[in-house]
């Protein structure tokens, strides 16, 4: 049996980056504009953090969004807004998706072989 949060259509995401040597200060003016963007215009999306390594080498994205059709939406606005300023700066290393997204999402991303993790257990408050 599968476990269901109260809020099962979320989706998580874990975005793992190589920040490019010589571009830090660029990538953090980077995902400053990312974030304000995101901020504005996606009331979906709960969280947007942007954490960096102790020797600013490695960032983690971790993004929470209300369902999986807000996720594609955010997919959308980072292919026509935010891809070619953050590879630029950046070099994506590893995505991991969690919660329980739509056939539409896991078709769109790819999901049914990079994989993604389901809910078996936990809560949110």
């Amino acid at each position: 049996q599968d476990y269901q949060r109260d809020l099962d259509e979320n989706v998580f995401i874990l975005v793992e980056l190589d920040i490019k040597p010589g571009h830090f200060e660029k990538f953090v003016e980077v995902a400053q504009y990312m974030s304000e963007v995101v901020k504005t215009t996606e009331a979906a999306a709960q969280v947007y953090e942007w954490t960096v390594s102790q020797d600013s080498t490695k960032c983690h994205i971790l993004e929470r969004y209300s369902s999986s059709a807000a996720t594609i939406a955010h997919s959308a606005l980072f292919r026509e807004q935010f891809a070619e300023k953050l590879n630029q700066v950046a070099e994506i290393k590893g995505l991991q998706v969690y919660g329980n997204p739509s056939d539409e999402l896991i078709e769109l991303w790819g999901l049914k072989q990079s994989g993604y993790y389901k809910p078996v257990a936990g809560f949110s408050r």
